[in-house]
C-alpha cells in the first residue's frame, strides 16, 4: 500500500511545484492541485482493491484476511525499526540495545527479598515422597490436537504445528520423555525459559518503552506437559466460589451475573430499598508478583500428587526469559517472581495462591475473577454498608501483604448504586492502608460500565462509539462495484462488531430501556446495510432476512434465554439464583425472572433433574423458539406479497457488485429502477416509466414482464435461481444499450 506514485501523477506533481515556485499567482496551481488530489485518491482505491483482491476470505486463506482486519483496526500497528524507544529517559537505539532494555521492563517488575521460610519450603519439597505419575500417548495426543495453532516458536524454535505433525512412532517417544520428566523431576532449562516479544500497545506512542506488551513464548513441548498436568491440579485444590477465572462453567459472564444480581436484589426491595456498594480492587501486575515459595508452600497443603508437586516446584523456580526485538536478543535474566506467563498452569496456580484470602464477614459479599477483585454490601442505609465493608478491605489489604501482592487504593475504585437520585453525587468513605479509595459513578468492571441508577444507559453509549468505530473496516472491505462477499463481511461483523454489541448482554439486555437498544440496532442495521449493499432505505426486516441475522432483541433474549436454561444444571455456578424469593418489588429485571417476556424459558420436570443431554435438547429448542418468534415477526416480502425463501446458495458464484443489486431488488428499492430513482429524485429521474417499453413503471416486477424483454423467469428467481437472474439483468443492459442507454442502463 506504500507503494511509489506512479509517473503520470508524479509528472503533474513536479509540473505544479514548478508553477508554484515560478509563478505563484498561477491559477492553474489550484486546477492541477484538486486534479492531484482525485488521482491520488482513485490510485489508492485502486492499489486497495488489488489487496483486497489478493486476501483470503473467511473460510480460503483466512490469516490473511484477518492480518489485514487487525491492521485496520489498530491491532497490528506497523512495525518502525528506526524508532528510537525511551527506557527512563534513558534512549536505545539499535535493536540490541532495545532488546536488553524490553527486558530489564519485562523481568523482575517488583524488587524481590528472600524470605527465610524459603529453606524451610525447599527441604519439604525435597523430602516429600514420590508415587509415579503415568502419562499415556493419548494424553499427550489430545493435548497436541486442542490446542490452537499458532507460527510462533518458543525458545526452542519449535511452534505447536510441529508437534501436529508428529506420527504415533514420535508421539510414544515424546511421551516417554514427558513421563521422564515428571517423575525423574527434571525439567530441561529450555523449558524454563521464555522469549518475550514486545507488541506495541494500540494508539500509543511506539517511542516509549511503556508503550509496550510483553508476549511470552514457552516450549510447546513444555506446555504439552502443562496441558497434561492440568487435570491433576485443579481437582486436588481448594474451589472457592467466589473466583469464576479459569474454571468449568465459570465465566466474566458469571462473575458479572452473581454481583449484578445483589445489585439488583437491592433495588426490587420494598422502601426504603438496598444501597449497594461496590469496590473494584487493583492489584498491580498481579501474576507477576506471586512469590513462588509461598505457591510452592500452598501446593503442599492440597491433595495434588506428590510427584507432580515437586515437578511443579521445580518447573517454577530458577526460569529465565530474554526479548527479542528485529531479531535480535537480549542475555537471559531471571525470574525472582511470578507465574510462568504464557503457561497453561498459571491461572490455575494462581487460583490457589488467592484461594485462601479471608472469607467475607456477614453482610458482605466477594465476587473474583482471576485478579479483579469486587468486594460488596448491601443495606438500606449505604452508611452502615460502608461500616460492613471497612474491616473486609483491611483484612485484604493484610492478606495482600503477606502474600507479597500489590494493592493499588488509588486505582480501585467505590461506587454506590441507589434508586435514589439524590445520593448519586455522594462521595464515599471507604480507605484501604489509610489512603481513600476514590467514588466514580460509571466503573468499568470485567468489561461492563456500570452507573447508580443501574440503568446501563453509559454501557449502551460506549458500546454503540466501540462499535460504530469498527463498522468503519466493513466499509474498508468492500465498495459499491467491489471488495468481498457477503459471507466473508458477515463473519467479519460477527467477529469484530457483534461480540463488541453483546458482551455481558444477559446481564443488561432484560433492564436496558428500548431507547439505548434501539441506539444499538442502528449500528446493527446500518452494518447490514454495508454488508448486503442495500440502500438507506430498505426496510431492516430485509436486511435480517438476507444475512438470516436475528434483530438484536431477538438475539439478546435467545442469548438470556440460553444462560438461564443452563444455570438449571446444578453444578453450574448460578443455579441458586434459579431459586430466589421473589422480590416484592419489579424495578430492575433480571434473566431469572421474566416479567417482560425477556427470556424464553423451558422449566425442566421437577421430579427428573436437568442433565447435561436433557439441558443441550432444551438449547436447541430454545434456538427454534426464537427464530420462529422472529420468522412470525416479518411482514410479507413486497415483491413477491408472501414470506420470501431462503436464498439460493448458487449466488455466491456471483461477483459482488451483481449480488447488491439482487439484494436491492429483492426490496424493490435499487437505484437501477427508474420507479425507485423518481420516488426518491423527481427532478433528475422525472419519469418512473420503463425505457423500453414506456408503458409501465420500472419496478423490480416490471423487470420480469416487460414485452420488450424475452424471458420466463418470475421475480421468484430472484431468491430461487440467482444466476439466471443476472443473466436476465445482462439482458436488460444489452437492450438499454441498443436502444441508447442512459440512466440505468448498466445493471451488472
Amino acid at each position: 500500500m506504500n507503494q511509489p506514485l506512479p509517473k503520470h501523477i508524479t509528472d503533474i506533481i513536479k509540473e505544479r511545484n514548478i508553477l508554484r515556485a515560478t509563478k505563484p499567482a498561477d491559477p492553474r496551481i489550484t486546477t492541477l492541485s484538486n486534479e492531484i488530489t482525485q488521482l491520488i485518491g482513485k490510485h489508492r482505491a485502486e492499489q486497495w482493491k488489488a489487496k483486497l483482491d489478493q486476501i483470503g476470505d473467511h473460510k480460503k486463506n483466512s490469516h490473511t484476511l484477518w492480518n489485514t482486519i487487525n491492521y485496520l483496526s489498530g491491532k497490528n500497528p506497523p512495525s518502525q525499526p528506526n524508532t528510537i524507544v525511551t527506557f527512563h529517559d534513558k534512549p536505545a537505539m539499535t535493536p540490541e540495545q532495545k532488546a536488553s532494555a524490553f527486558n530489564k521492563q519485562f523481568v523482575n517488575t517488583i524488587q524481590h527479598a528472600t524470605k527465610t521460610t524459603n529453606r524451610k519450603v525447599d527441604k519439604h519439597t525435597k523430602a516429600l515422597s514420590s508415587n509415579p505419575i503415568h502419562i499415556t500417548a493419548t494424553q499427550v495426543f489430545d493435548a497436541i490436537s486442542k490446542s490452537s495453532n499458532n507460527n510462533s516458536t518458543g525458545p526452542d524454535h519449535i511452534n505447536i504445528r510441529h508437534l501436529k505433525h508428529l506420527g504415533p512412532l514420535a508421539i510414544q517417544y515424546l511421551t516417554a520423555i514427558l513421563n521422564l520428566a515428571v517423575n525423574l523431576n527434571i525439567t530441561p532449562q529450555i523449558w524454563k525459559l521464555a522469549k518475550i516479544v514486545p507488541i506495541p500497545k494500540p494508539n500509543k506512542d511506539p517511542g516509549i518503552g511503556t508503550s509496550y506488551r510483553p508476549i511470552s513464548l514457552l516450549s510447546p513441548i513444555a506446555k504439552t506437559l502443562e496441558k497434561v498436568l492440568l487435570p491433576h491440579i485443579t481437582q486436588n485444590i481448594p474451589q472457592t466460589t467466589h473466583q469464576h477465572g479459569f474454571k468449568a462453567l465459570h465465566s466474566t459472564t458469571t462473575a458479572l451475573q452473581r454481583l449484578t444480581n445483589q445489585i439488583t436484589q437491592g433495588f426490587n426491595q420494598k422502601p426504603p430499598p438496598l444501597r449497594t456498594i461496590v469496590v473494584s480492587l487493583d492489584l498491580s501486575k498481579a501474576f507477576d508478583t506471586v512469590n513462588i515459595h509461598s505457591l510452592i508452600n500452598k501446593l503442599h497443603q492440597t491433595t495434588v500428587p506428590t510427584t507432580i508437586i515437586k515437578f511443579i516446584a521445580s518447573y517454577i523456580k530458577g526460569r529465565k526469559g530474554f526479548t527479542q526485538y528485529q531479531n535480535a536478543n537480549s542475555k537471559p535474566q531471571q525470574f525472582k517472581t511470578g507465574v510462568p506467563q504464557g503457561g497453561v498452569l498459571s491461572p490455575t496456580l494462581f487460583n490457589l495462591y488467592t484461594s485462601d484470602m479471608p472469607n467475607p464477614p456477614a453482610g458482605v459479599t466477594l465476587t473474583s475473577y482471576a485478579d479483579d477483585m469486587n468486594p460488596a454490601a448491601s443495606h438500606q442505609n449505604y452508611h452502615i454498608a460502608e461500616q460492613l465493608l471497612q474491616p473486609y478491605l483491611h483484612d485484604i489489604f493484610n492478606w495482600t501483604e503477606s502474600n507479597d501482592l500489590i494493592l493499588n487504593p488509588d486505582k480501585s475504585t467505590a461506587t454506590l448504586f441507589t434508586p435514589d437520585t439524590h445520593e448519586h453525587n455522594i462521595t464515599l468513605n471507604l480507605t484501604i492502608n489509610n489512603t481513600t479509595i476514590p467514588t466514580v459513578k460509571n466503573p468499568k468492571i470485567l468489561g461492563l460500565t456500570l452507573d447508580p441508577a443501574f440503568t446501563f444507559a453509559e454501557h449502551a453509549k460506549i458500546t454503540k462509539e466501540k462499535a460504530d468505530s469498527s463498522i468503519k473496516i466493513l466499509k474498508a472491505l468492500t465498495s459499491t462495484f467491489w471488495g468481498k462477499q457477503k459471507e466473508t463481511l458477515l463473519a467479519t461483523y460477527k467477529t469484530i462488531i457483534l461480540p463488541v454489541i453483546e458482551y455481558a448482554s444477559t446481564v443488561w439486555s432484560p433492564i436496558i430501556s428500548d431507547t439505548n437498544l434501539q441506539k444499538l440496532q442502528t449500528t446493527q442495521n446500518n452494518a447490514l446495510r454495508i454488508i448486503t449493499g442495500c440502500t438507506s432505505d430498505t426496510n431492516t426486516q430485509h436486511l435480517h432476512k438476507e444475512t438470516k441475522t436475528l434483530p438484536l432483541s431477538n438475539h439478546l433474549k435467545l442469548h438470556a434465554s440460553q444462560l438461564r436454561q443452563k444455570s438449571q444444571l446444578p453444578t453450574h455456578p448460578l443455579h441458586d439464583l434459579n431459586r430466589q424469593t421473589n422480590c416484592p418489588r419489579q424495578k430492575k429485571e433480571t434473566i431469572f425472572e421474566n416479567w417482560n417476556g425477556k427470556t424464553i424459558n423451558i422449566n425442566n420436570n421437577s421430579a427428573t433433574p436437568p442433565t447435561p443431554d436433557s439441558t443441550s435438547e432444551n438449547l436447541k429448542k430454545i434456538h427454534t423458539i426464537a427464530v420462529e418468534e422472529c420468522i412470525r415477526s416479518y411482514k410479507p416480502n413486497p415483491i413477491l406479497s408472501q414470506p420470501a425463501p431462503d436464498i439460493n446458495q448458487s449466488e455466491q458464484s456471483l461477483p459482488r457488485k451483481t449480488r447488491r443489486i439482487l439484494a436491492q431488488l429483492r426490496a424493490g428499492k435499487s437505484p437501477i429502477l427508474l420507479s425507485y430513482m423518481h420516488a426518491i429524485d423527481p427532478t433528475s429521474h422525472p419519469s418512473p416509466t420503463c425505457p423500453l417499453c414506456k408503458s409501465q413503471e420500472h419496478t423490480t416486477q416490471h423487470l420480469f414482464s416487460c414485452p420488450k424483454i424475452n424471458t420466463t423467469l418470475t421475480a421468484r428467481e430472484l431468491w430461487n435461481d440467482p444466476v439466471a437472474v443476472a443473466a436476465l439483468l445482462q439482458q436488460w443492459d444489452d437492450a438499454l444499450g441498443a436502444a441508447g442507454g442512459g440512466a440505468g442502463s448498466s445493471l451488472t
